[in-house]
């Protein structure tokens, strides 16, 4: 938001500069994202009016002006068309300087001496464009310094206000922080009503009482609808705010100034004066005064005149209601709504307004009346309206804000939290002057209404203190207790190590969100009904059950930009549901494609230099040896959206824990792809917590290793893996390794058999071993897997 220090001026006297004022709102807690000193270079200009124009004689477009300003006339030069005799205009003379750094000088016009200018709007630093002189009201005082009069230099500051105080999103709000900061007492507007006996019969009510726990309204007669004056105009402006009218800026100015969002209806065009809050009925439309229409539902709070809806509750007025130039009589409304209730139908419409920002983080329960009576009395002084004094106000007596909030205080508690040193004397003045009151007889400290939206418990208290008071008399120690040892936190430490491994063999890490569009689900063919009832938008609009739709978004942008050899994975949640229970785990995922090694080119070996079926099996072979798992493939159930004869699935212990494979081609070409693309994906809740045994360290043995190999002959209806088990269970102590080197099927070996030739790698670690030795250890070895397996020794 933008503060104008011009403004706070008004509610406190800030007596630094706007750089100490920052560092000091910086250390108790306010984000100052930006300063802007505004008319910054303008200087001297004074007001001045024509007593005497006259034609120049050497040009048509110039004229002669005697400007007087109160002592001393002066003649200027000008070739404004919208100046006449009487006009009270700004005058800058020799000396002055303009917004842009333009010093005046005395000069000559076309053979006429002119010792000063006559300023527009743009020249003042007010507008962009502007049509001639800015001609000021006649009452303006002449020789008066109009940088002053109109305070045409002031200072904005952007303050990035925390959702949690919406006290503070208002110039009244931010004063009444800088008076405890800067030790400056505030100066509340002062203003006195009068009022007329009451006219109109009015009806109001309330039904939707949770979502509108207190609204207020007051009828205002007989209303002019005019321009704004200047301060109101400029106020709005320096806030970002275009003026419209006087009615409705005022209503800003109120929403400005103290955070509480009115709204203005034109009373005569309400049907027989009513007004009934109530939810909306579904598919009931509403044209706002953004000229669009809105299609509500069952969850927007609505205000009605009984028969149409004619404002979105704390976000947008209708365009049915609004003020307009033969407005006579206006209803002021001012309300509490529910922050929740507001932030779903803003969000759900996409209407973000200052009115919703304020409410959604909670305005000033107890400040509603004075802010209707605030305004009430600028639309008496700047409309000439005339106030009725019937005072419509429903209220929610069990609304949570309605009731007081205690907080017990314990001096000890909060220093023992801040490891300060505070006295309770000091505290206690620190909360009263940020308007909190101690009860002493109960030591309890009373929540002020501004702040009963976010001050709950002892730390919130203990935080107001340690910011006011300041960070810096809290004293940097080492604590008292040992540091708790955090918990082993397995996932993300085998999450690590395979990024780690991953990395290294050429693959980047990504990091995708975990909302996909429908469509992306659909054509997955896995159900989902994890749907978003608030989207963004709807290509992120479900909770993804696959990394894949994620992995291939980001395939896709950088093939689009001629990267061609892509290797990527990501480690991130995917969701699913039990009985409408969410659920997440977290997966291992990545794609490649392209060439293994782009740099390596031989038109020869073109075609084992593409990364296939083949490298990715390896890849996922050196993924599960990391996760240091028994497993096992098997070809049973491919997901649809890959290769049936390219893909597998990963079991351990009978346990699906992943599967990788190509793409299936007609699911890559949903996506433009007509290339071979390798998919990988584990499920790290399944394996992660048996995936961490134990390493203990074992000393390299200093003895020599031998080989044996066997060659074996084996029915082809005799997986290799049957084989291997039987190998792991049998293998002698000093068996280290083995490994097939050599898979052969001819007619010699007979149809229903194939030849596996193995490598057995021996050592012993306490000493040498001997061929014989050896000898019988690998033939009793050998004896074992014959009786157990159907083959022959070759």
């Amino acid at each position: 938001m933008k503060f104008s220090l011009n403004w706070l001026n008004e509610f406190v006297e800030i007596n630094c500069s706007p750089e100490i004022l920052i560092e000091k709102l910086i250390l108790a807690g306010f984000e100052v994202e930006a300063i802007e000193k505004i008319n910054e270079k303008l200087k001297q200009i004074i007001v001045g009016k024509i007593i005497k124009l006259e034609k120049h004689p050497n040009a048509d477009r110039l004229q002669i002006t005697t400007v007087f300003d109160g002592s001393c006339e002066h003649q200027i030069v000008t070739g404004a068309a919208n100046v006449f005799e009487g006009a009270v205009v700004p005058v800058s003379l020799i000396g002055s300087v303009l917004t842009n750094g333009l010093e005046i000088k005395q000069t000559k016009l076309r053979g006429v001496d002119s010792f000063g200018m006559l300023c527009s709007e743009k020249e003042l630093g007010l507008a962009e464009e502007s049509q001639g002189i800015w001609l000021l009201p006649e009452n303006t005082p002449l020789g008066t310094d109009l940088i002053d009069y109109y305070q045409l230099k002031d200072v904005i500051l952007e303050i990035a206000i925390l959702p949690n105080r919406g006290d503070c999103q208002s110039i009244w709000g931010l004063a009444r922080e800088i008076s405890v900061i800067l030790n400056s007492p505030l100066k509340k507007p002062k203003f006195e009503l009068n009022f007329i006996p009451a006219t109109v019969q009015s009806e109001i009510k309330v039904l939707a009482k949770d979502a509108c726990p207190k609204y207020t309204a007051r009828v205002i007669k007989n209303v002019v609808i005019k321009e704004s004056p200047f301060w109101l105009k400029n106020r709005l402006a320096v806030s970002g705010i275009r003026p419209i009218n006087n009615v409705v800026d005022i209503t800003n100015y109120i929403l400005l100034a103290f955070g509480q969002p009115l709204h203005a209806f034109d009373l005569n065009r309400l049907s027989e004066h009513k007004v009934i809050i109530r939810k909306a009925v579904k598919d009931e439309v509403m044209q706002a005064l953004d000229g669009k229409e809105h299609i509500l539902n069952e969850v927007d709070l609505v205000i009605t005149d009984g028969t149409k809806p004619i404002a979105l509750a704390g976000i947008m007025g209708g365009a049915n209601t609004e003020i307009l130039a033969e407005t006579k009589d206006v209803l002021l409304e001012a309300a509490f709504f529910d922050p929740a209730s507001t932030r779903k139908t803003a969000k759900r419409l996409g209407l973000r307004t200052e009115s919703s920002i304020r409410f959604e983080k909670g305005i000033d329960f107890d400040q509603v009346e004075f802010a209707s009576n605030y305004a009430s009395f600028l639309l008496q002084e700047l409309a000439a309206g005339q106030i009725e004094e019937t005072f419509f106000s429903v209220l929610n007596e069990d609304y949570s804000l309605v009731k007081s909030k205690l907080i017990d205080f314990n001096a000890a508690s909060i220093n023992e939290l801040l490891n300060s040193s505070f006295e309770a004397e000091e505290m206690i003045s620190t909360l009263s002057k940020l308007g909190f009151e101690f009860n002493a007889a109960k030591d309890q400290i009373l929540v002020p209404s501004w702040r009963k939206n976010d001050v709950q418990e002892l730390p919130c208290l203990s935080e107001e203190i340690a910011r006011i008071l300041g960070y810096d008399r809290i004293p940097t120690t080492l604590p008292e207790h040992s540091i708790p040892v955090k918990a082993e936190n397995k996932l993300a430490m085998k999450s690590f190590e395979l990024k780690e491994l991953l990395i290294n063999y050429g693959f980047f890490e990504v990091k995708t969100f975990p909302m996909i569009s429908e469509l992306d689900q659909a054509n997955l063919q896995e159900a989902t009904d994890l749907k978003i009832k608030n989207p963004i938008n709807q290509n992120e609009s479900v909770m993804r059950t696959n990394l894949l739709p994620s992995l291939l978004k980001v395939l896709d942008f950088n093939y689009k930009r001629q990267v061609e050899d892509f290797r990527i994975f990501e480690i991130g949640k995917v969701f699913t549901s039990t009985n409408q229970v969410p659920l997440e785990f977290m997966h291992l995922g990545g794609l490649v494609m392209g060439k293994i090694n782009p740099k390596a080119y031989e038109e020869k070996n073109k075609s084992s230099n593409e990364i296939d079926f083949i490298y990715l099996k390896n890849v996922v072979e050196l993924i599960l040896r990391k996760l240091d798992l028994d497993f096992y493939f098997k070809d049973d159930e491919i997901a649809s959206y890959l290769h049936p004869r390219k893909s597998l699935r990963v079991y351990r212990n009978d346990v699906l824990i992943g599967q990788f494979g190509i793409l299936h081609p007609s699911f890559a070409k949903q996506y433009g792809f007509d290339f071979e693309i390798g998919y990988f994906d584990f499920d790290l809740s399944l394996i992660v917590d048996t995936a961490l045994k134990m390493k203990r360290y074992q000393p390299f043995s200093k003895y020599p290793k031998m080989k044996r190999d066997l060659a074996l002959l084996a029915p082809k209806d005799l997986s290799y893996k049957v084989i291997e088990t039987q190998i792991v269970e049998f293998k002698p102590k000093m068996l280290k390794e083995f490994y097939l080197f050599d898979h052969s099927v001819s007619d010699k070996l007979g149809q229903d058999k194939y030849s596996l030739a193995f490598s057995f790698v021996y050592q012993n670690d306490e000493g040498n071993l001997t061929d014989d030795a050896l000898n019988k250890l690998h033939q009793k070895f050998v004896e074992k897997l014959k009786a157990a397996l159907p083959i022959e020794v070759r």
